[in-house]
């Protein structure tokens, strides 16, 4: 059971470490067919015991029937979580816990992160392996298939085109479903599109997925801090006395 357990993890394991590449879109010539979904819009005036009571609601309506509104109506409560962080590192930091069958631990790590990872299916799908190595074979059917109505909820958003591309609470997400959509991906452009952000995927099939992470992407701009002006170094006195100057040679008569 722990070897198998130890190859899933290295097989989720696989969609993470590709290089990123930056680029701008044109205006598109043409009107889209159909009009994006708008993700979710942040609402920071809540609280956090606020959210989280909504959440405890809107889940399981979600689980019960992972459409796209309820899909969004979770989306949009997690957005709006201060605690939410789209590129937090919970799910990179497991994976050496998983590797060493420290499944306990694993949960214990994933724990605190409870509502930031609700709609991640990789977050969902490492309980499920924590739990089945522990042995609670029922714990981990059930996030098995709470990863599956993640996996549901983001595709009900849209078809991954670029009139409809996908939209995603972290950007781990994209990787879940191009892995559930049995592709698998060669590259990753970031296209700035009417003021939006897009994570344009292009799988190996020559097929591309499309992406909405404005709010994620957002998310993150605000965590930077204006970097401070550095103050000059010190002076060493001994360190950068200038050396003396070169005796001069005393010139030869002629």
């Amino acid at each position: 059971m722990k070897t198998s357990v130890r190859v899933l993890t290295f097989v989720l394991a696989g969609a993470l470490g590709l290089g990123v590449a930056v680029a701008a879109d044109k205006p598109a010539k043409q009107k889209p067919a159909a009009a994006a979904k708008e993700p979710a819009k942040e609402e920071p005036n809540l609280s956090a015991a606020e959210v989280e009571k909504q959440l405890d609601a809107a889940f399981p309506a979600f689980l019960k029937d992972p459409n796209e509104a309820n899909f969004l109506k979770v989306h949009k409560l997690i957005v709006a979580h201060p605690d939410y962080a789209p590129y937090s590192s919970e799910l990179d930091d497991v994976l050496d816990l998983l590797g060493e069958d420290k499944f306990k631990e694993v949960q214990e790590k994933l724990a605190p992160a409870k509502y930031n990872l609700l709609l991640s299916p990789r977050g969902h799908r490492f309980l499920a392996l924590a739990a089945k190595g522990l042995g609670d074979e029922e714990a981990a059917k059930r996030e098995t298939e709470i990863a599956d109505k993640c996996i549901a909820g983001i595709r009900a958003t849209g078809d991954g085109s670029e009139a409809r591309p996908m939209i995603v609470t972290r950007v781990s997400d994209e990787y879940d479903v191009v892995r559930s959509l049995g592709k698998r991906v060669s590259g990753q452009g970031l296209r700035i599109k009417d003021g939006r952000y897009f994570d344009a995927l292009q799988c190996a099939d020559k097929s591309d997925l499309w992406f909405d992470i404005t709010v994620p992407f957002g998310s993150m701009a605000k965590t930077f801090k204006p970097r401070l002006k550095k103050e000059p170094a010190k002076r060493d006195p001994l360190k950068d006395e200038p050396p003396p100057p070169a005796k001069e040679k005393p010139r030869k008569e002629k």
